[in-house]
């Protein structure tokens, strides 16, 4: 196909063609994507509420589960899934019973199980975290996951399109997606929203 006659190259046509290039690389920035106004807006309190309303924010154990299931659970949410646990059980036999000692970030008290069994003794330890009025104190103020935040905030099709016909790379499409998500977590810190980085429990 032959290039477009110099007098057929609209102004526009020339910017665009310019911008196309000078995006060809990684060295572009999510606020000059922006800038260029091919994104929609994304309101992170909007979102936030929404997230709310649907009750993706805040947690709760389930009856059904193991304890340690849930103990998990509760920090994988509380630690924004980054795969920290940051609890420890330490078991010992005394009197013939296995004695289960569970420690974690969010107190200095211990929680203790006790139990003919290890792995019932960890339960009993973890029912008894579990049932501590502060430590339910937590179980509201969780932010919803990760996940559900991203299904909120990610690139349409269209944007995906635009950002392609600017030359913006996938890697920068993830951090716009990444800036979405960490504004939408700036809003739960806000509204008194807790996780271990947020308390200082890293």
């Amino acid at each position: 196909m032959a290039s477009p006659s110099p007098e057929m190259v609209s102004p526009d046509m020339v910017s665009s063609q310019r911008k196309r290039r000078r995006f060809h690389n990684e060295d572009v920035t999510v606020e000059q994507v922006e800038e260029l106004g091919i994104l929609r807006e994304v309101d992170p309190r909007v979102i936030a509420q929404k997230l709310i309303d649907e009750g993706k924010a805040g947690w709760e154990p389930a009856d059904w589960r193991n304890p340690m299931e849930n103990l998990g659970n509760l920090f994988d949410r509380y630690t924004l899934g980054q795969g920290s646990l940051p609890f420890t059980i330490d078991v010992a036999v005394v009197s013939g019973n296995f004695v289960a000692s569970l420690k974690t970030c969010l107190s200095q008290d211990e929680y203790v199980g006790s139990y003919h069994t290890e792995p019932h003794a960890k339960q009993e330890a973890a029912k008894s975290f579990l049932r501590d009025p502060n430590v339910k104190k937590l179980f509201g103020l969780i932010p919803p996951k990760q996940g559900d935040i991203r299904h909120k905030v990610v690139l349409y099709t269209e944007e995906k399109r635009a950002c392609e016909d600017f030359g913006v790379t996938r890697v920068v499409q993830n951090l716009i997606v990444r800036k979405r998500i960490d504004d939408v977590l700036a809003v739960f810190h806000d509204m008194g929203y807790r996780t271990d980085v947020w308390d200082f429990n890293v």
